[in-house]
């Protein structure tokens, strides 16, 4: 796990941010499904904590790009990142990434100062769900390195895309339920959607994180680093598992800020193990 330790910077990026930014796929079922506006209609205060509140993933994101920064040598590295648009998976996860901050933060600084209308709000926070699973996806594909067979693999986008969207979706009823509006809007289709969202992310992050492990373990010269990440493989997938559980409870009985904040905990540390495992299996082409 030596090589994990040594990539924690980036650990931690790929964590916040893909957490962060799935957050608004949730906002975005609740705004769209029609249950949300109708029931706030009478309650413009739930609106309005509901946009302050958001803060809260795009500070994740914000602090996973910061994070990042120390894998640099130096800070002014960090603008070469943006010298491949279009031919440079390394740039592409930067600018997507860069997007969503700028939408997200457009719709957060517009609905404080109370610009924003009901069509504006869903137009923004559809527009950074979208952005946001871009982003988990351009994340994922930019360690698609032809001399990491361990990496170069549709294992590695498929997991941060699980991340997204059940990291992220545990984060999203967090900004629901502090804002005390999931209750109201925890039947019909929000409810449906959420809970699909819920299986699909795990369903992906558990095949992401075991197919690549599995690829490893297909390198005999990498058994050594195999069998070293094998007790955090078991403690992610475990910790997924449980994050699936803390995410579906609250939509199926009585909304609690409690289980969310817990769920929200877990899938933390969960998914941050799970990109030390990933790490760890670093095994280039020479192994």
């Amino acid at each position: 796990m030596e090589h994990a330790f040594a990539e924690l910077p980036l650990a931690t990026f790929s964590t916040l941010s893909s957490l962060g930014a799935g957050a608004f796929v949730v906002l975005a079922l609740a705004f769209l499904s029609g249950s949300l506006g109708d029931s706030l209609a009478g309650s413009p205060e739930k609106l309005k904590k509901i946009d302050r509140l958001a803060i809260i993933p795009i500070l994740l994101v914000g602090a996973g790009f910061i994070a990042a920064m120390f894998h640099l040598a130096t800070p002014q590295n960090a603008l070469n990142a943006l010298n491949g648009i279009g031919r440079s998976p390394l740039t592409n996860e930067v600018v997507v990434g860069l997007a969503f901050m700028v939408v997200a933060l457009v719709y957060w600084v517009v609905a404080l100062i109370g610009k924003l209308g009901a069509g504006a709000r869903k137009i923004l926070v559809s527009v950074a769900a979208v952005l946001a699973i871009a982003f988990a996806l351009f994340i994922g594909i930019a360690y698609m390195i032809p001399t990491i067979p361990t990496w170069n693999t549709l294992f590695a986008p498929i997991s941060i895309l699980g991340y997204c969207l059940l990291g992220g979706g545990l984060f999203g009823l967090l900004v629901l339920q502090a804002a005390d509006a999931l209750k109201d809007i925890s039947t019909g289709p929000f409810k449906a959607f959420t809970i699909s969202l819920s299986l699909i992310g795990a369903a992906a992050a558990i095949i992401g994180i075991g197919g690549q492990y599995l690829v490893a373990s297909g390198i005999e010269a990498a058994s050594h680093q195999v069998a070293a990440a094998w007790p955090w493989l078991i403690g992610s997938i475990a910790g997924l598992v449980l994050a699936l559980g803390l995410a579906i409870i609250p939509l199926i009985r009585k909304p609690s800020l409690g289980i969310i904040s817990l769920g929200c905990l877990v899938v933390l540390c969960s998914v941050f193990v799970g990109r030390l495992v990933f790490y760890a299996l670093y095994i280039t082409v020479g192994v």
